[in-house]
């Protein structure tokens, strides 16, 4: 009989499926939210006048919160998901703007387990990823630019409100292809024509980057100094005719990527801590290496290995300064 009264329930579930198709997950939310109170009958036992109503957030399920993203899980940093449950978003992207320059040794590894935790978003987060977003310029700041990559691509970077920041990141890093190709196949990622220019331009579609650039050039979109670098990046034979631009006070990665381009590539010494992971790409001279190294591991944006490999790679090519620091630790 059990069996039998199993079967038969069994098979009016399924005759209920197939009638009704199933609810998502915010469906489901929906309709909770509209559920039916049945009033109590005459023999309902007495029931309090009334009841508290604990304040409920309610999120979509399967909604990603691009803010609770991160590389480091709880089971890691020893930190619980609701690390950020009792902040305030504005509070902490002030304290994260605060963050000095070249964090103390001791602090170092705590900066960064905090800034790389998995944990959920603050409860006033919303889809502009604010928080996210101040995370990865802290990460910039202390030039920690392969961290900052890795987590603004688990975000998903080929969104809108995230796509600048990952092409930065990525030219940065040089590796700027996945950036470039997701914007070819999508070009409003991108609100900045230059952007699609370039991208444009690595795909091989020289005849429409050009398109673009006189189209912007025209309308004002995009004025000097990017106008000489874009020209001169899709025409290398004007190169010779026409001198590179002065370089601007405000220097972004795209532009510092397109001195680079054509032949006049700028010094990283000068440039926010993070330019100088680009002397590591296997571009720059030793020295330029070792310096870049230096400053990426003042803040721990490099490991100590690596530069002590750039120490040892070979013999000191002269004396004082750097070399002597080399020939020092190749003596130790």
């Amino acid at each position: 009989m059990r069996s039998s009264s199993a079967f038969l329930a069994a098979l009016l579930w399924s005759g209920t499926a197939a009638a009704q198709a199933p609810l998502s997950a915010i469906d489901w939310l929906d309709e909770m939210g509209t559920a039916a109170v049945t009033p109590p009958g005459p023999d309902a036992p007495d029931t309090a006048d009334r009841i508290a109503r604990p304040d409920v957030t309610v999120t979509p399920l399967g909604a990603q919160r691009a803010d609770s993203v991160g590389l480091l899980p709880s089971t890691t940093t020893g930190l619980p998901r609701t690390l950020w449950e009792a902040s305030n978003t504005a509070i902490l992207i002030r304290y994260l703007e605060r963050l000095p320059e070249r964090p103390l040794p001791a602090m170092r590894a705590l900066y960064y387990t905090l800034l790389l935790a998995e944990a959920d978003a603050p409860p006033d987060s919303t889809g502009a990823a604010s928080f996210l977003h101040a995370r990865l310029a802290a990460l910039r700041r202390f030039g920690a630019v392969e961290p900052a990559l890795a987590l603004v691509e688990r975000a998903g970077g080929s969104r809108p409100g995230l796509f600048d920041t990952w092409l930065d990141l990525a030219l940065l890093d040089g590796r700027e292809d996945r950036a470039c190709a997701a914007l070819a196949a999508t070009p409003h990622l991108s609100d900045d024509p230059r952007s699609r220019i370039y991208c444009l331009a690595r795909a091989g579609d020289w005849q429409t980057a050009a398109l673009i650039l006189h189209g912007a050039e025209a309308s004002g979109a995009i004025t000097e100094p990017d106008v000489t670098l874009l020209a001169l990046h899709l025409e290398p034979e004007l190169i010779e005719e026409i001198a590179p631009p002065v370089p601007p006070t405000e220097m972004t990665p795209l532009r510092f990527r397109l001195y680079e381009s054509i032949g006049a590539p700028l010094g990283t010494h000068g440039l926010p801590r993070a330019y100088a992971m680009a002397d590591l790409r296997g571009t720059a001279g030793w020295k330029a290496e070792i310096v870049a190294a230096e400053r990426l591991a003042q803040t721990g944006a490099l490991a100590a290995t690596r530069l002590f490999g750039l120490y040892t790679a070979r013999k000191p090519a002269a004396s004082g300064g750097v070399w002597d620091r080399v020939a020092a630790v190749q003596a130790l």
